[in-house]
């Protein structure tokens, strides 16, 4: 329903201007409290949003788009994985992130954008709720193993520098 379209517009607006082109007044309380979550995200990584290097992921399925934000430093990324309509699989090829420093150890993690729209009767990787640490040459080279996400659908990564 609503709630759904909420989260995967909010993921592709997040990455240009987020902008709430919609009458308030017609939502209901769920929906502005969904509303909030996503602004209070969007301010959260509003610097590296508007100030990192944008890139666009290769992914092997025509029906999966990536891409995302890496700060100049390469100490921190945000991407979007977004399956657009049903593929020729129900399984996801890893998520490959260029750009992050090769032997810097970062941790990844799921950044909820409100209810998770997991593909049904798939199990989701166990770093979805627990995240994973990867360098950069493994995340470039061997990637993330992705959840299948249901058409029209999106999720947020978070990628920061492990402090030493």
């Amino acid at each position: 329903g609503r709630q759904h379209r909420i989260a995967f517009r909010a993921a592709t607006a997040m990455f240009g201007w987020l902008g709430v082109e919609w009458n308030l007044l017609d939502t209901s309380e769920r929906e502005r409290m969904r509303l909030e979550e996503v602004i209070a995200i969007y301010k959260k990584h509003r610097a590296l949003l508007h100030a990192g290097d944008v890139f666009r992921g290769d992914h092997p399925d025509e029906s999966v788009y990536v891409h995302g934000v890496v700060a100049n430093n390469k100490n921190e990324a945000l991407l979007s994985v977004t399956r657009l309509h049903s593929g020729p699989s129900n399984h996801t090829a890893p998520i490959t992130v260029q750009g992050l420093d090769d032997t810097t150890l970062y941790l990844v993690q799921h950044l909820a954008l409100g209810s998770p729209v997991w593909a049904l009767n798939r199990e989701v990787p166990s770093w979805i709720k627990d995240g994973v640490r990867m360098t950069g040459r493994a995340l470039a080279h061997i990637g993330i193993v992705a959840p299948a996400l249901q058409p029209e659908s999106s999720m947020l990564i978070h990628i920061t520098a492990e402090t030493r």
